[in-house]
């Protein structure tokens, strides 16, 4: 009924807004603005709002509101026709009088006094039902459960970034290792002609504070291991021309080729194998995407809105 005046006394169509839930609430002296202002923690809803919520809601589902357009309120004509009815019944005032309590400013326990005894909301008396107490162990077991779970995806989103990174094209992959570069803070870098680049498919800057290092790169899209002799040409094209060498490559590199990274007098090698590429993707995330975790938990207001059940 509230709702109802509410509307009709303002046009019969209005905006939803903290003021119409201010002016719903002075026809129910008892709740206090404090009331108004109570947060159910478990879901960050305002229950005053809530409540009004639901009750507008029943009366749509009879017909009484309108639920056309978002978030504006209006009365139908059953609804007109609702409210005047349950006010005579309740008051025992003539259709006229009626009227002129609509047009006035006063709230229904004003005019009507204690005949205006409406459900009560138990806002402040409602204990929040509390959340089950789960032993150390069954706390554990639901931490070790989610971190499964997540250990679970990042292996699957691990082999689905190698997988991706097979697909591409020679070409393709010595553009995605310049954006990889990049993102350590590579600049200036600058790609080779596909073919004849000589063993360097790459070059570019890394600024060490006051140092600018002058780096050269080369990659493979290969499945077997980078062999030493990979590692002695890309050295050989580059001494003497850059400080520092990278072999990017999907695959690993061979024992041999690992021992000769550095060698005293030559240009050190910095290798990135696979694993290593997919370790800097998820690290500065490129390629993929964070989504938070939902968690879920059960809305007592939404049953709340139905009354209050039996106890037990």
């Amino acid at each position: 009924m509230p709702i109802l005046l509410e509307l009709e006394r303002q046009g019969g169509k209005v905006k939803k807004g903290e003021q119409l839930y201010t002016r719903i609430a002075s026809h129910f002296p008892d709740i206090t603005s404090s009331d108004r202002r109570l947060i159910r923690e478990s879901t960050k809803v305002n229950l005053w709002e809530n409540t009004v919520d639901w009750a507008r809601n029943h009366l749509r589902t009879k017909g009484e509101l309108n639920g056309g357009e978002t978030g504006v309120w209006e009365i139908t004509k059953a609804g007109k026709q609702r409210l005047r009815n349950d006010l005579m019944k309740l008051s025992g005032l003539s259709g006229s009088e009626v009227e002129d309590f609509i047009r006035s400013s006063l709230t229904i326990p004003q005019k009507v006094g204690n005949k205006w005894k409406p459900k009560p909301l138990r806002m402040r008396l409602r204990q929040q039902t509390p959340a089950p107490t789960l032993t150390g162990t069954q706390v554990q077991a639901q931490k070790d459960t989610l971190i499964e779970l997540m250990e679970e995806q990042t292996k699957t989103a691990r082999q689905q970034l190698h997988q991706l990174l097979m697909k591409l094209h020679p070409q393709q992959f010595e553009a995605f290792a310049a954006r990889l570069l990049e993102s350590l803070d590579f600049t200036d870098i600058e790609v080779t002609s596909f073919t004849g680049d000589g063993g360097i498919d790459g070059y570019g800057n890394l600024q060490m504070g006051v140092v600018k290092i002058k780096a050269a790169f080369q990659v493979k899209r290969w499945r077997q291991n980078v062999p030493r002799p990979e590692i002695d040409r890309f050295r050989g094209a580059i001494q003497g021309g850059y400080d520092q060498g990278i072999f990017i490559t999907t695959s690993d590199f061979s024992e041999d080729a690992k021992n000769v990274s550095t060698k005293p007098g030559s240009v050190p090698i910095i290798m990135i194998n696979g694993a290593k590429i997919v370790d800097l993707l998820l690290e500065k995330g490129l390629g993929i995407k964070h989504e938070p975790l939902t968690i879920i938990r059960v809305d007592e207001d939404f049953f709340d809105a139905f009354g209050i059940s039996e106890e037990g």
